[in-house]
C-alpha cells in the first residue's frame, strides 16, 4: 500500500525492521498506520485491532511504540481514523499510562512521547464528536502535565460524563464543584455527580443519594472511564473506600429497595425479555454486583446486606443471582426463614439449574437437610453445581443410606449408558464426562468409608470404566469381595490404553491397602519408569511412589536416572521440571545422596523472574528447604527467588532451613519480614498468603513494626485481597485473622 498523506510524512524514515514489537520485528506497522488513515473504515477498525496487540500488548510497550506515536496523533489529529479516532486516542491514552516497557532503554521515554504532543491532542477538545473530545481528554489525563491537562480541559469545559471523570482523576474537589453546576437529567451525568462528590470526601446528603441512585439505562455506559469497574460499582467503592462499608451498604440497600418489579409473563405467552423488562435486569445485575464486591471486600458487609439480600429470594427473575451471594454470606447471619427458602428451591422441579444453585449453597454450608434432597434428586437428575460443592474444602456430605441407595441407582445408570451413543439427550454417562461426577460421587462414597461398603458391585462395575477413580474407594471401603480384589490385580497388571501409568499406580496402590501386598505396586512403578510417555506428570506419580521401597532401592535408582536423564534439560515445560524435582527427591531419599536433587534445582530455580514460573520455582524452593544445610550452594539462587511475590516465602522458608544462623534470620530478619508482610496484605491468593504467613512465624518472635503490621490487618474491615470470589476464599480471611491473633498470642 502507498499513499501520499501528511500525517503519515517521514513514516518510510524509520528503520521499522530494526525495531520490536510484541511479536518480534516491526516490519508491519507502517502498512498498519496506512491502513488506519486510508479512509476505509473496515481497513481502519483493522488496523487498530493490530495496533493495540502489537506496539501496545496487555499494557506493555516496546521500542516500535515510541516512533508510531507521532504517526498516530497525526491521524487522530487530521481525523484521517474517521470513526475510529477514538479508539486511536484510546490507544495513545494506554501507551502514555503503560508502566510496562519492554526493552525500552528510558522507560520515560514512552510517556514523554505522547506528552510532546499535548497541544495537538488539545485541538480535539471542542470537536462535534463527544467520543473524540473524551478521546482527547482520555490522552490528556494519562500523559499531559497534570496542571497543563487540568487547565486545558477547563478552557474547553463541555458538562458531560467523560469530562467530569477527566477532571476526577486531574483534580477531585474541582470536579465536585463542576458538579454542582451540573442540572441535566442525563443519568450517567447524574451518577457521575454523585460520584465526584463522594470522591471529593462530601457527605451523603439527599442530593448525593439520589443522583447516585439513578437508574442508568442498558446501553448507557462511560467510554473511556470503566477500568474501576461499571460506574454504579464505581459509587459503592467510592463510599466504602472514604466513608466505611457501612455507608455504602447503606446507599444499596436503598437501591435494591427501589428496584421495579419485572413485568410478568402468561403461562401461555412467555416471549424473549422485552425492551422494557431488560432495564429492571440490568440494574440488578449493577446492584448485585456492587453487592458481591462488598461482601468480598469488607467483612462487616455480609451482616450488613443479608436481611436485604434475603428478601430479593422471592423474587424468581433474581433468585439464580442472589443465591450465590447468600452463599458468601452464610448461615450464620441469615434468618432461619432464607435457610428454608433455600431448602424449598432446592427441592424445586420446576427450574432445575435453580434447584441445582440453591441445593449447592446448602451443601457449601453442611446444611443437614442437603443428604435427602441431593438423594432425592440424583436418581433422576444431574446436580453438577451441588456435586462440585462437594468437593470444596470443609464440605462433609453425612451418612445417609437413602443417598447412599440414590449414589448406587446413579452409577448403575452411568455403567449402563456407557455403550449408548454420546449424542443421545437421555445418557448419563455422556453427560457427565465434562462434569466429572463419577469422580464426586465417589468422593462422598470415600468419605463414608465402610458405610459404602453396599456399593461395592456398582464400583466394581465402574472400576471397568474409570478405574483411577473407582480403585481408590475401593480401597477405603475394604470389601470382602474377591471380584474386586480379582479386579484391581488384573488393572494394576494390563492396563494400557488411556492413562495407563496412572491407572495401574492407582489399582496397585489400592492392592496394597487392602492386602498389604506391595507387589503390584512395585511392578507399576517399574512399568511407569521404563514405558515410554509423553506426559512428564507420569514420571512424577511414578516418583512419588518408588518412596515406598526404599528396601528395593538397587533396582529402583539407576531405572529413576534413567527417568531423570530422558528428561531434557534446559526445558520451557513447567511440568517437565516437576517430574524432574519428584525425581530428584526420590533418588535423594533413596539414595541419601542430594547430588541429583541440586542438580535438578539448579535448572529449575534459574527460572525465577520468567513469566509463569513462579509456582514451580517455589515447589523447587520448598525441596530446597527439605535438603537443608545440604542445599547451602543454592542460596544465591534462592535470594533471586525471593524478588518474586509468588516464590519469595518458599524461598525464606528455604533460606531459614538451610543457615538458621545466617544474615536472613539475623541481620536482615526485619528486612524480609517487610517483604512477607508485602505479599500477606496484597496477594489474591491464599496459597501465597499462607506460605508468607508461615515463614513470618518462623521468623517469630517478629520485629515490633512487623508485629503492628499484622495486628493492623486482623483488626481493619477491609478483607485480604482474592482472586477468586467463593466462600472457601472467605472461610480463608477468616482463618488467617485467627492465625494472625494466635501468633500474636491475643
Amino acid at each position: 500500500m502507498t499513499f501520499d498523506l501528511p500525517a503519515l510524512a517521514g513514516l518510510d524514515d524509520v528503520a521499522w525492521d530494526s525495531l520490536e514489537h510484541a511479536y518480534g520485528p516491526a516490519d508491519d506497522v507502517p502498512d498498519l498506520l496506512r491502513a488506519l488513515a486510508a479512509g476505509d473504515a473496515e481497513q481502519a477498525e483493522e488496523a487498530v485491532y493490530e495496533l493495540y496487540s502489537n506496539i501496545w500488548h496487555q499494557g506493555s510497550v516496546y521500542p516500535a511504540t515510541i516512533p508510531a506515536v507521532p504517526f498516530l496523533v497525526a491521524i487522530a489529529a487530521s481525523g484521517a481514523s474517521g470513526t475510529q479516532t477514538p479508539q486511536v486516542l484510546r490507544l495513545l491514552g494506554d501507551i502514555a499510562a503503560s508502566t510496562d516497557p519492554r526493552e525500552v532503554e528510558d522507560p520515560a521515554a514512552v510517556r514523554s512521547a505522547v506528552a510532546a504532543h499535548t497541544e495537538a491532542i488539545a485541538g480535539l477538545l471542542d470537536d462535534r464528536e463527544a467520543q473524540v473530545r473524551a478521546g482527547a481528554q482520555f490522552v490528556l489525563v494519562h500523559a499531559g502535565e497534570r496542571q497543563h491537562a487540568r487547565e486545558l480541559i477547563l478552557e474547553h469545559w463541555h458538562a458531560d460524563a467523560e469530562a467530569l471523570h477527566a477532571m476526577m482523576r486531574l483534580d477531585a474537589a474541582k470536579a465536585a464543584d463542576l458538579a454542582d453546576e451540573v442540572s441535566s437529567d442525563d443519568p450517567l451525568l447524574r451518577v457521575s455527580c454523585a460520584l465526584a462528590w463522594i470522591r471529593a470526601g462530601r457527605q451523603v446528603d439527599e442530593r448525593v443519594r439520589e443522583a447516585a441512585l439513578t437508574p442508568i439505562p442498558e446501553d448507557a455506559e462511560l467510554w473511556f472511564w470503566s477500568d474501576e469497574g461499571e460506574l454504579f460499582d464505581q459509587v459503592i467503592r467510592a463510599l466504602a473506600e472514604r466513608q466505611g462499608a457501612a455507608v455504602a451498604v447503606e446507599v444499596l440497600t436503598e437501591a435494591l429497595g427501589r428496584l421495579p418489579e419485572s413485568p410478568a409473563e402468561s403461562e401461555d405467552d412467555a416471549p424473549a425479555e422485552s425492551a422494557e423488562s431488560a432495564e429492571p435486569a440490568e440494574q440488578a445485575d449493577r446492584y448485585l454486583s456492587a453487592a458481591r464486591w462488598l461482601i468480598v471486600s469488607y467483612r462487616s458487609a455480609p451482616a450488613l446486606l443479608a436481611e436485604a439480600l434475603a428478601r430479593l429470594l422471592d423474587r424468581p427473575e433474581l433468585a439464580h443471582r442472589v443465591i450465590s451471594l447468600l452463599e458468601l454470606i452464610g448461615p450464620d447471619v441469615l434468618a432461619p426463614a432464607a435457610r428454608d427458602r433455600l431448602v424449598t428451591l432446592a427441592g424445586t422441579e420446576d427450574d432445575p439449574t435453580l434447584a441445582d444453585e440453591a441445593l449447592a449453597c446448602l451443601a457449601r454450608w453442611n446444611d443437614p437437610a442437603v443428604p435427602a434432597l441431593l438423594g432425592q434428586a440424583i436418581i433422576e437428575h444431574n446436580r453438577p453445581r451441588t456435586l462440585d460443592a462437594t468437593s470444596v474444602s470443609g464440605v462433609a456430605i453425612p451418612f445417609d443410606p437413602d443417598l447412599l441407595a440414590a449414589i448406587r441407582h446413579r452409577l448403575a445408570r452411568i455403567c449402563d449408558a456407557e455403550d449408548e451413543p454420546p449424542a443421545e439427550p437421555d445418557n448419563p454417562f455422556a453427560a457427565v464426562r465434562d462434569r466429572s461426577e463419577p469422580r464426586r460421587l465417589a468422593a462422598i462414597l470415600t468419605a463414608w468409608g465402610d458405610d459404602a461398603a453396599p456399593a461395592v458391585p456398582e464400583l466394581i462395575r465402574l472400576l471397568a470404566l474409570q478405574p483411577a477413580v473407582a480403585a481408590p474407594v475401593l480401597a477405603v471401603i475394604h470389601p470382602m469381595s474377591l471380584e474386586a480384589m480379582a479386579m484391581l490385580r488384573r488393572v494394576a497388571a494390563t492396563a494400557e490404553e488411556g492413562d495407563a501409568v496412572r491407572t495401574r499406580l492407582v489399582a496397585a496402590e489400592a492392592v496394597r491397602a487392602l492386602t498389604q501386598d506391595s507387589a503390584p505396586l512395585l511392578a507399576a512403578v517399574r512399568f511407569g519408569l521404563t514405558t515410554a510417555t509423553k506426559n512428564p506428570d507420569d514420571r512424577a506419580d511414578v516418583a512419588e511412589a518408588a518412596t515406598r521401597f526404599p528396601d528395593h532401592a538397587d533396582l529402583l535408582v539407576p531405572l529413576l536416572r534413567q527417568a531423570l536423564q530422558a528428561i531434557p534439560v534446559p526445558t520451557p515445560s513447567l511440568p517437565a521440571h516437576q517430574a524432574r524435582m519428584k525425581l530428584g527427591r526420590t533418588l535423594w531419599q533413596l539414595t541419601g545422596d542430594p547430588g541429583d536433587a541440586i542438580d535438578v534445582l539448579r535448572g529449575t530455580l534459574a527460572l525465577s523472574g520468567e513469566l509463569f514460573t513462579a509456582w514451580t520455582v517455589a515447589t523447587a524452593a520448598d525441596l530446597a528447604a527439605e535438603l537443608g544445610p545440604a542445599a547451602r550452594e543454592l542460596v544465591p539462587a534462592l535470594e533471586v527467588a525471593l524478588t518474586e511475590p509468588v516464590s519469595c516465602p518458599a524461598a525464606a522458608q528455604a533460606l531459614l532451613a538451610i543457615d538458621p544462623d545466617g544474615p536472613w534470620p539475623g541481620a536482615r530478619r526485619t528486612e524480609l519480614a517487610d517483604q512477607l508482610l508485602a505479599i500477606l496484605a496484597g496477594a489474591n491468593s491464599p496459597i501465597a498468603r499462607n506460605r508468607a504467613f508461615d515463614a513470618l512465624a518462623a521468623l517469630a518472635p517478629l520485629p515490633t513494626s512487623a508485629a503492628e503490621t499484622l495486628r493492623a490487618l486482623a483488626d481493619q474491615d477491609e478483607r485480604f485481597p482474592i482472586g477468586v470470589h467463593d466462600i472457601a476464599h472467605l472461610r480463608d480471611d477468616d482463618e488467617i485473622r485467627s492465625r494472625i491473633r494466635a501468633l500474636l498470642h491475643e
